[in-house]
């Protein structure tokens, strides 16, 4: 009987290690995930930005070329229209500058 008992001591020491080691490799394992996560989502956001950028640069240039072709405007929509509207492009592309893309 005392051989059992030994035994069941030595293994109930050794378990309580391996609760503690699962639990450790638990924890890291969700912290792992949640940084890639961070990373996956950055990546996404740098994506977005830089297509929201490139569509601006495109409007100014559309915008621009429009303006020399109707200097004064067209009907419903006046040179100051057009002026504010390249404004506000060229204002959200200095805005993403900080992206490398």
């Amino acid at each position: 009987m005392p051989d059992r008992l030994l035994r069941w001591s030595w293994w109930r020491h050794h378990a309580n290690g391996l609760v503690v080691l699962v639990g450790v490799v638990i924890i890291l394992t969700g912290t792992f995930a949640a940084v890639l996560r961070v990373y996956q989502t950055a990546d996404q956001a740098h994506d977005a930005i830089c297509a929201l950028r490139a569509e601006r640069i495109s409007g100014v240039h559309s915008a621009t070329a429009f303006l020399k072709e109707h200097p004064q405007g067209i009907p419903g929509i006046s040179r100051a229209d057009l002026l504010r509207s390249i404004e506000t492009q060229k204002q959200t592309v200095r805005a993403f500058r900080f992206a490398d893309c």
